[in-house]
């Protein structure tokens, strides 16, 4: 009997419906890497950024930040694809402070500028956003590693 009256209890309590995600300027972030906007690029990253390359070296200050960009945007032209995987998101949303942590997959074309030659990379990439004030959230880390390619389908 009381195990019947907790699941009636249980079958009525009905789950909190999803919070939804915030629009993230995830796209501002490729198309900067794409048109070499340095100054937009390094306006998405938070003062205390933590940036891990997929050989796993950690830029730690907008300083070390902003000479990483400055010799990738000299050396490549990049064409870079995320696939979003997952969010998680913690805390409200509409309120400062709110965190959202994206994963995904990512391909990446660098065609290195003197000599012209492509070179393709993918992996996955973690990103976490936090909520500074209204529409502006920035990146507090960014992570990226490094996997074989899948081999093109063979038609």
């Amino acid at each position: 009997m009381r195990l019947c009256l907790i699941a009636a209890v249980l079958l009525q309590v009905k789950p909190a419906p999803p919070r939804p995600v915030p629009e993230l300027p995830l796209q501002r972030f490729i198309d900067d890497m794409r048109s070499k906007n340095l100054k937009d690029v390094l306006a998405l990253y938070a003062p205390t950024v933590a940036f891990v390359d997929p050989s796993g070296k950690a830029f730690g200050t907008p300083k070390a930040l902003r000479q990483l960009y400055v010799n990738t945007f000299a050396t490549y032209d990049s064409s870079l694809a995320l696939y979003p995987v997952g969010v998680n998101l913690k805390g409200d949303p509409s309120r400062p402070g709110a965190v959202v942590v994206q994963n995904g997959n990512y391909s990446e074309d660098l065609r290195i500028r003197t000599t012209k030659v492509v070179n393709k990379y993918c992996g996955t990439y973690t990103i976490s956003w936090v909520h500074q004030e209204e529409h502006l959230w920035l990146i507090t880390r960014m992570e990226w590693t490094s996997n074989p390619c899948a081999a093109p389908a063979v038609k």
